[in-house]
């Protein structure tokens, strides 16, 4: 559950109502955390007791649901949290994968009424685009595009 929508005043409520939880929750995280760090992360699982791999087992499910939770709280209401800031980047990708998807169909599109020539000069323009990072690409390709 993420909240998608929400106003400034209603973002504080949360985050006064929910303050001193979630700090206890991001305590419990780190503790989690420091353990498996410490204690399952060098275990070689094939060798371990079967309580142990089950315990790690738990405790890394744990973990995510622990993580899973702060991350939904701190997008919420706008927080920092370890888990935001890459959230974001994914997020930034993702748009710019679906914009260069979206000028290249279009340019796809445009190019079926093209004459051959004119087709293939279009081909050639757009061969090395597609090879660019998709943040530098997504500008020329919807240049190209016309959006």
């Amino acid at each position: 559950m993420y909240i998608e929508k929400s106003t400034e005043d209603e973002r504080l409520s949360i985050d006064y109502f929910m303050f001193e939880t979630v700090q206890k929750v991001e305590f419990a995280y780190s503790l989690l955390s420091e353990l498996l760090e410490k204690y399952f992360a060098l275990i070689d699982n094939r060798n371990a007791k079967e309580n142990i791999d089950l315990i790690g087992t738990r405790l890394h499910g744990i973990q995510d649901l622990l993580f899973d939770g702060l991350l939904e709280y701190h997008l919420a209401v706008g927080t920092d949290f370890l888990g935001v800031e890459p959230f974001m980047r994914s997020v930034e990708n993702v748009q710019s994968i679906q914009r260069v998807k979206k000028a290249y169909n279009v340019i796809i599109e445009k190019g079926k009424r093209l004459t051959y020539e004119d087709r293939r000069k279009l081909e050639d323009s757009i061969s090395g685009l597609t090879k660019l990072p998709d943040i530098e690409a997504v500008p020329l390709l919807e240049k190209l595009a016309g959006i």
